[in-house]
């Protein structure tokens, strides 16, 4: 469930982000912002969902492994640590899978963002005078 959750829809939004701090994409200011509000909200709905430790149960199961590396991007680069308030659960379970040794051969480690990196951004035409 968690996995079809988060191919769904749950990266696709957050993917135009990533891209515009990278500079792959321009994109305007309230396009980032729609985008990290998006990224933002899913991670409170894992925040909201969590019950223990793990996202099924007391064990970390492929579905932690998945959500966490598919939210590994987010939390690098737009999830800064003001953001740990607002979805507790979801960020100590966070920091719980990425420390695994298991994640972290195949990730290294990774660390949340201390702030948010700013997007490269589309500038926006304002229309001439006639």
């Amino acid at each position: 469930m968690w996995m079809n959750w988060l191919w769904s829809g749950v990266l696709q939004s957050g993917i135009p982000a990533v891209y515009a701090i990278f500079g792959k994409n321009e994109i305007t200011q309230p396009a980032f912002n729609e985008a990290c509000k998006t990224i933002k909200d899913n991670v409170r709905a894992v925040n909201d969902a969590l019950s223990g430790d793990y996202l099924v149960g007391n064990k970390c199961t492929l579905a932690d492994v998945v959500l966490a590396a598919g939210f590994s991007m987010f939390f690098q680069l737009i999830l800064d640590q003001g953001f740990t308030k607002a979805a507790p659960k979801a960020c100590a379970w966070f920091n719980r899978v990425s420390s695994l040794p298991e994640f972290v051969s195949i990730f290294g480690k990774i660390k949340m963002a201390k702030k948010s990196i700013k997007p490269v951004l589309k500038s926006e035409e304002k229309p001439k005078k006639q």
